[in-house]
């Protein structure tokens, strides 16, 4: 598995990967193919559920980074050898301009069928998409943890070359052994932009090419004065419209849906933050959950209001619940 995001900093990328061996790991990285430098990485995490056992897992912080410059990496260890040489794109900057064309794609509810491959496919063929959004039901793994390795593997090929932002939907929380934290998969194998935020890898915000992100739970504590509901209006508040004049937002179940499916789901989610996300002038909110593509009019408390935001359902990534 190979997987390249963005981190705390704008002048930093992070690579991550994983390996059988806990030995000799490194992050060797450049702009020249022929001249990388290697980066040690930090301890690695693992993580047991019943009979299986993870394979190592390194998140790897490279720093000092040239806004929009190219860069060549490879990831290895003492024992499995050094991957082929891949390459991303450092961060643009954060504010409006720093890029002139910056696309991203929204990916929900992927799974790992032929049609989950035909929408990565899709995705990687585009040479345009600068990073991708993934909002929610990454795996199907529900609970076969060596899906989450199969499923890594599906995506290595975008998510080691395209930033590959993600957020936790309901098949993340996991039905594991008494005792077993729910996400532990996720929150082992993904390490978002949090800590800049001052969030969880499960509400986090990210400033990119003049958009602001911002990834919600509809499975953590969201209510008035819960830590998810606080994090969100701080970060609200700390929104420069002169440097990021697009705010959007993502969660995993819909607030508005027209489709008979998880009628509701979203609602209690919606009555606690749809208001401050209103005042804040939010321009667009993509969720998945409901395995159709669905784009409303602007919104605000079950009405047409030009000053909602536009909701979008993009949940037809091609999982295996049809």
């Amino acid at each position: 598995m190979f997987m390249i995001n963005y981190a705390d900093k704008p002048s930093q990328m992070r690579v991550s990967w994983t390996t059988p061996c806990k030995a000799g790991a490194v992050v060797n990285f450049g702009t020249s193919q022929g001249s990388l430098s290697p980066v040690t990485g930090p301890n690695p995490t693992t993580y047991s559920v019943s009979s299986y056992t993870s394979p190592w897992i390194y998140h790897v912080t490279l720093d000092g980074l040239t806004p929009g410059a190219q860069y060549y990496y490879t990831v290895g260890d003492s024992t499995s050898g050094v991957s082929p040489v891949m390459s991303f794109t450092a961060h643009p900057g954060a504010s409006v301009g720093s890029a002139t064309d910056y696309t991203f794609a929204i990916i929900g509810d992927l799974g790992q069928t032929n049609n989950s491959a035909s929408t990565v496919a899709h995705v990687l063929n585009n040479k345009g998409v600068s990073a991708v959004i993934h909002v929610g039901d990454l795996s199907y793994a529900d609970a076969d943890e060596t899906r989450w390795d199969s499923w890594q593997q599906l995506v290595a090929p975008l998510a080691s070359q395209v930033p590959y932002i993600v957020q936790v939907g309901n098949h993340e929380q996991e039905r594991l052994p008494k005792g077993i934290d729910p996400f532990i998969a996720y929150g082992n194998r993904f390490a978002m932009p949090a800590p800049a935020a001052g969030g969880d890898s499960v509400w986090y915000s990210l400033d990119v090419a003049g958009a602001h992100w911002i990834a919600l739970s509809n499975y953590h504590s969201f209510t008035s004065g819960s830590p998810q509901y606080e994090w969100l209006k701080n970060d609200l508040a700390s929104i420069d419209r002169t440097v990021t004049p697009w705010v959007f937002v993502n969660t995993h179940a819909p607030w508005y849906n027209t489709n008979s499916a998880h009628q509701g789901d979203g609602e209690a989610q919606r009555n606690a933050l749809e208001r401050m996300l209103y005042e804040a002038g939010v321009d667009a909110f993509f969720v998945g959950h409901v395995h159709a593509y669905e784009r409303n009019h602007r919104v605000y408390n079950n009405q047409r209001d030009p000053k909602g935001p536009v909701h979008i359902t993009i949940g037809d990534g091609g999982n295996r619940e049809g």
